[in-house]
C-alpha cells in the first residue's frame, strides 16, 4: 500500500487552518473589545448585567474546552469544526441583532461554546498532519503569527464597522464566520485523510474510559499544563492589571490601546526572527523557560527602577511581554502533542486550555479583588508577585520539560 504524501505547508488543509488562525481572531476582535460599551451606551444595561453577559462567554468557552476536545476526538476534527464556526455564525447575529438581555446571553454561550469546539480541534488537526516535530513546529509559529495579526486587525476592522453600528460590525464577523464554515466543508479533508503516521495501521483502539484513565493519570501532562498556564495568567493582565496601572496614572484610553498594538506589532515582528535564529539556538526547554521568565519581567519593569517616562516605560513593558510571548506560546503548542496520543489528540489540547482558562479566571478574581480593595490602583507587590511567580514557574517549566524530551529519547 502507498504510503500518502507527507503534509507541507502548502497542502490545503495546513493553509486552512493556519488561516482559520487570522480569520478567527479577526472575527472575534471585531466585535468583543465593544461589546461591554455596546450593552451600555446603546442599551443601557446595567453593570451586572453586562459581567453576566461577558462572564457567561468566558465560561461556556475556558469551562467548556475539555468537552469540545472530547467531542472532535469522538466525531471527527473536520466535522467539530464545522460545527463550531456554525455556530459561532449564530452567536454574532444574536449579539448583533438582539436588544434584550436573553438574546444576549444566548449569543454569548454560543459565541464561547464555538470556541471551546474549534480552539482543540484545529490545534489537534494541526498537530496531527505533522510527525516530525520541526514541521510541526513551524506550522504553529505560522499559526502564532496569524493569530496575532488577527488580534491586530480585528479591533481595527471593528473600529470601522463599528461606527455604522455595532450591528454592522457583528453581522459582518457572521457572515465571516458563515464564509469559514463553507471553507473548512469544501476543503479540509476528512480526518482519516490527514492520519499518515507510519504505526497507524498497528495501533489499538482504546476503549473510552482507557483514554480518559490516561489522561486524568498523566502526572507529567498535568505538571506541564499547569507551570504553562502561567502564561495564561500573566496574558490576561494586558486587559487587567495593566489598563488598571494606566489609569491609576491618569493615562486615556489611547494608552491602553498603544498598549495592545504594541504587543501585537511587536509580536508579528519578533515571531519569525525568533523562531529561526533564537529558539532553535536555545533549544525547546531553555526557550519555554525563558520565555516565561521574560514576561513575567515586563512587569516587573512597572516597578520602574530606570525612573522613565509613561510612554517609554509602557514600550519596555510591551517589548519584554512580546519577546517572550513569541518564544514562548509555539512551543507550548506543539509540545502538548508530545504528551498525547493520536487517537485523544483534541481532548489534551481542550484539557491544557482548560487548566489556563481555570487558572486566568482565579487569577483574576483575585487580582480584581485586591484592585478593588485599593481603589482599583496595583500596588507593587502586584508586579513582584507575577514578575517572581513567572521567573520561578519559567525555571520549573524548563526542568520538567528538559526531563520529558530526555525520557522520550530514551523511550
Amino acid at each position: 500500500m502507498s504510503t500518502p504524501p507527507k503534509p507541507s505547508l502548502h497542502s490545503a488543509a495546513a493553509k486552512v487552518l493556519i488561516g482559520n488562525a487570522l480569520a478567527f481572531n479577526l472575527g472575534f476582535y471585531m466585535v468583543l473589545p465593544y461589546l461591554a460599551t455596546h450593552m451600555s451606551q446603546d442599551l443601557g444595561l446595567q453593570a451586572a448585567s453586562i459581567g453576566l453577559v461577558l462572564g457567561l462567554r468566558v465560561f461556556s468557552q475556558q469551562g467548556l474546552f475539555l468537552l469540545g476536545g472530547w467531542l472532535g476526538d469522538v466525531y471527527g476534527y473536520r466535522r467539530t469544526i464545522i460545527v463550531g464556526c456554525a455556530v459561532r455564525t449564530v452567536g454574532f447575529v444574536l449579539l448583533g441583532a438582539t436588544h434584550n438581555l436573553l438574546g444576549l446571553l444566548l449569543g454569548a454561550a454560543l459565541t464561547g461554546l464555538a470556541g471551546a469546539l474549534f480552539t482543540p480541534t484545529a490545534q489537534a488537526y494541526l498537530s496531527r498532519l505533522y510527525h516530525d516535530n520541526a514541521a510541526r513546529q513551524q506550522a504553529f509559529t505560522w499559526h502564532n503569527w496569524m493569530s496575532e495579526a488577527g488580534m491586530l486587525l480585528g479591533p481595527l476592522v471593528g473600529l470601522w464597522a463599528g461606527s455604522l453600528g455595532f450591528g454592522v460590525a457583528a453581522l459582518g464577523a457572521s457572515a465571516l464566520f458563515g464564509a469559514l464554515t463553507l471553507l473548512q466543508w469544501r476543503v479540509l479533508p476528512p480526518d482519516t485523510q490527514t492520519l499518515h503516521h507510519p504505526d497507524n495501521a498497528i495501533l489499538p483502539h482504546l476503549p473510552e474510559r482507557t483514554l480518559w484513565r490516561q489522561l486524568l493519570g498523566h502526572k507529567a501532562f498535568w505538571v506541564f499544563s499547569l507551570l504553562a498556564a502561567g502564561y495564561s495568567v500573566l496574558f490576561q493582565q494586558l486587559y487587567l492589571a495593566v489598563p488598571a496601572f494606566l489609569h491609576a496614572h491618569q493615562a486615556n484610553a489611547t494608552m491602553v490601546t498603544t498598549v495592545f498594538t504594541q504587543t501585537a506589532l511587536l509580536s508579528i515582528v519578533l515571531q519569525w526572527p525568533i523562531a529561526k535564529w533564537a529558539a532553535p539556538r536555545m533549544g525547546t526547554p531553555n526557550a519555554m523557560g525563558w520565555g516565561l521568565a521574560c514576561m513575567g519581567l515586563a512587569f516587573l519593569s512597572l516597578l520602574n527602577p530606570l525612573a522613565l517616562n509613561l510612554p517609554t516605560m509602557i514600550s519596555v513593558m510591551a517589548l519584554l511581554f512580546s519577546l517572550g510571548s513569541v518564544l514562548i506560546y509555539p512551543l507550548l503548542s506543539n509540545h502538548v502533542a508530545h504528551y498525547a496520543p493520536a487517537q485523544a489528540r483534541a481532548r489534551y489540547y481542550g484539557f491544557f486550555a482548560a487548566v489556563g482558562g481555570i487558572a486566568s479566571l482565579l487569577a483574576n478574581v483575585l487580582i480584581g479583588y485586591a484592585l478593588d480593595s485599593n481603589h482599583a490602583l496595583p500596588q507593587p507587590s502586584l508586579w513582584w508577585v507575577l514578575g517572581v511567580g513567572a521567573v520561578l514557574a519559567g525555571w520549573a517549566l524548563r526542568h520538567h520539560v528538559a526531563l520529558c524530551l530526555q525520557s522520550q529519547a530514551h523511550a
